[in-house]
């Protein structure tokens, strides 16, 4: 979306693999995001260890934010062994028009393209791994 181009996730995947950063099996390891992102020049700022607000207030400087994921707890599918790691990107907070509190995250996921579908804060939180973060401008700079 940063770069006004439409990128097939099949070439991320082929480009990937091609640096040996990305299998079918495990997916992207954190340094092909890098990678990837360093490939089409699109600034960013990984946070290891990072919580919630650190999240809303990456957001509320009009970032989005990939995270990882537990895709088991996430899709609430039990089929999907545990542990399996999904990296989701947070472009929206969902805000209670009242009270202004949070109430959850607009996600886009490759594995639902199309649009964004939201999911509650208690959800995020149950299936984030909470490991790094990635946040990315909403726009490039001019």
């Amino acid at each position: 979306r940063l770069t006004g181009k439409p990128i097939p996730e099949e070439y991320l995947e082929w480009q990937a693999e091609k640096w040996g950063v990305y299998s079918p099996e495990i997916g992207t390891i954190p340094e092909g995001q890098d990678m990837i992102l360093d490939h089409f020049n699109i600034p960013y700022d990984r946070r290891y260890s990072p919580d919630l607000d650190d999240i809303v207030r990456s957001m509320s400087k009009g970032n989005d934010v990939l995270i990882g994921v537990d895709a088991r707890v996430f899709y609430q599918d039990p089929s999907i062994p545990p542990d399996s790691g999904h990296t989701v990107a947070l472009v929206g907070r969902g805000l209670d028009p009242v009270t202004g509190d949070l109430k959850g995250f607009y996600v886009t996921d490759s594995n639902f393209p199309g649009g964004a579908h939201f999911v509650t804060t208690e959800q995020l939180k149950a299936s984030w791994d909470g490991l790094d973060m990635i946040s990315v401008p909403e726009k490039l700079a001019a």
